[in-house]
Parts: C-alpha cells; sequence; structure tokens
C-alpha cells in the first residue's frame, strides 16, 4: 500500500499524463484524491483506492502499536482482527508481466544466512534491484550451529513482508517469491536441469580463488555438463555465498582441474568475475545481481 496525498493528486484535481506548454495539464472532476492509497496485490496492477470503513485501532507503529497490543491483550480482544475496507476508484497501471518483461527474469541463489538483518538486508536490495525470486541455499560453507527446532518456514514469513515493503517504496507491481525451504545445491542443480525453461543462460559467479568446495565444484560440474547443449536466454544466478575467511580459501582450492574445466565449458554457462576481494555474504549477493544484470546487457549490445 502506498499513501498518496495532495501534493499528488489534490482535492477534486488530477494530472493529466499528457504535457502541454505549461506543463502538465490538469484535468477537474468531482472525486477528491486527498487522503487516497494506492493499492497493489502483485497481479491485478496499481489501483487508487480510497478507505471507505476503518476498523484500525493500532494506527502508528513502534512503540505505541506495541502498548495497543498489549492494552487489547490485557483486555482478553488481543486475537481480535483489525483492518480497513477499501474502494478501488480507478487503475493507475496495468499489471507488469514478470514473463514478458527483460527486467523480471532473475533468480538469485543465496546461502543461509544466520544473521537475520543481513538476510533483511539482501531481501530488500534484491527486490530493488527486480530480481523475480530469492532462493535460499544450504551449502557447504552454511553456517551448522542452528538450533534443533529451527524452522525456515517462520523466517520466511517475515522475508515476506520485507519484499512486500521494498516493492512499495521502489513503486515495482510484482513481489519476488522466496523458497519454502532451504535448497541443497544437489536440488538445485536438479532443478534447474528438469526446468520446462527451454532456453536458459546459468551464469555462474566467480569469488575469489579457492572459493568453492569440492562438493560444490562437483555439483556445477554435472550443471555445466547438462546444459552444454542448452541455448542462452533466461538468467539464473548462482552465488556461491557465505562469510569464507583466507583459511578456508586456501583450504578449498585442491581442484585446479575442476575449475579449469568449468572455465572452458560452452556457451550456455557463462561465467562472471566478482573481483579478487574476499565479499561478505550480502555484498556478493547483490553485487551478482548487478555483475549478471550488466554482464547480459553488454552481451546484447555486442
Amino acid at each position: 500500500m502506498r499513501i498518496t496525498n495532495s501534493k499528488r493528486w489534490g482535492r477534486g484535481r488530477k494530472k493529466d499524463s499528457m504535457n502541454t506548454n505549461d506543463g502538465f495539464k490538469e484535468n477537474t472532476d468531482s472525486v477528491d484524491y486527498t487522503g487516497c492509497v494506492r493499492i497493489f496485490n502483485g497481479a491485478d496492477g496499481e489501483w487508487l483506492a480510497k478507505v471507505v470503513d476503518s476498523s484500525v485501532s493500532d494506527v502508528g507503529g513502534g512503540k505505541n502499536k506495541r502498548r495497543q497490543q498489549q492494552r487489547r491483550k490485557r483486555r482478553g480482544d488481543g486475537d481480535e482482527e483489525s483492518g480497513a475496507v477499501l474502494e478501488c476508484i480507478e487503475q493507475l497501471l496495468p499489471q507488469q508481466s514478470a514473463t514478458k518483461s527483460d527486467i523480471y527474469n532473475v533468480q538469485l541463489y543465496i546461502g543461509h544466512l544466520k544473521n537475520k538483518q543481513r538476510r533483511k538486508w539482501v531481501f530488500e536490495k534484491a527486490t530493488e534491484l527486480a530480481v523475480d525470486g530469492i532462493c535460499i541455499l544450504d551449502t557447504d560453507y552454511t553456517n551448522q550451529d542452528q538450533s534443533s527446532h529451527y524452522y525456515w518456514e517462520d523466517d520466511r514469513d517475515k522475508h515476506r513482508a520485507h519484499v512486500i515493503e521494498a516493492a512499495e517504496q521502489c513503486e515495482r507491481l510484482t513481489i519476488p517469491s522466496i523458497s519454502s525451504e532451504l535448497w541443497s545445491m544437489e536440488r538445485l542443480v536438479d532443478a534447474i536441469i528438469s526446468s520446462s525453461i527451454e532456453t536458459t543462460t546459468i551464469h555462474i559467479l566467480i569469488g575469489p580463488e579457492g572459493g568453492w568446495s569440492p562438493g560444490e565444484l562437483e555439483t556445477f560440474s554435472k550443471l555445466v555438463q547438462s546444459q552444454q547443449n542448452e541455448n542462452d536466454n533466461n538468467q539464473i544466478v548462482q552465488v556461491d555465498e557465505d562469510e569464507q575467511t583466507t583459511e578456508q580459501d586456501t583450504s578449498s582450492s585442491s581442484s585446479p582441474s575442476i575449475s579449469d574445466s568449468l572455465l572452458l565449458s560452452s556457451s550456455p554457462v557463462q561465467f562472471v568475475s566478482l573481483g579478487s576481494t574476499t565479499l561478505r555474504a550480502e555484498t556478493a549477493a547483490i553485487t551478482a545481481v548487478v555483475a549478471v544484470q550488466m554482464h547480459r546487457d553488454t552481451v546484447k549490445k555486442l
């Protein structure tokens, strides 16, 4: 939901999209746009709406919202639902198609980050950079000290709220999908191989030398072999994610022959470098999205 105020629309006045010598042409109608909101659901475009019935009692946020929730809980109505009824006035923008646009065709696969704030930052920035889907991977470098009662589904719901908020702020009409569970590297490869997409380019991002574990190199080798006869069009991003120390880089660089065979593979798998320095996981993820988009645009111009 996006707030619309009188600075944009005004009372009984709407700015026409057609330019004139004096700027925008103003049309006067009987609708009061003051206090209206712009709403979207990721499927039907953007609409201008007006609140016709409101039962929201916990307006505001932060401490005030928490205090009001605590008061309702003490009164015994803590589970009472609150909300508002909106009346759609007119459609402002048609729905963007994720399958036809060249913008929304990037899938981000990132290793699980233990720190929730760092994960939130990745989800927000990936949404702003028009990533269409985010999948969390359980890699060899993933932090394994999660408690036995940890459930990714709980965090997934929170991150969905984060991507919706980011979509509102950047005025995007689509919402990135989020994986319902942690994926293994083997599952990632199997999903790509069995994908119904006929034309696919897989961009594998290279970090510092030795950044992959032997197990990950083996799965990428399978991926390369399966894609040798494919053409390229759609974008799939693979990020070797999670923090890596210099010692880890050194100890995992014992398979140069596998790396060389990957680099000499055929065109359906294209390699994009993230540079020679070791990046934090969230930095690498966002750099990866930008690098693949720039690489794709450069290839199209050639």
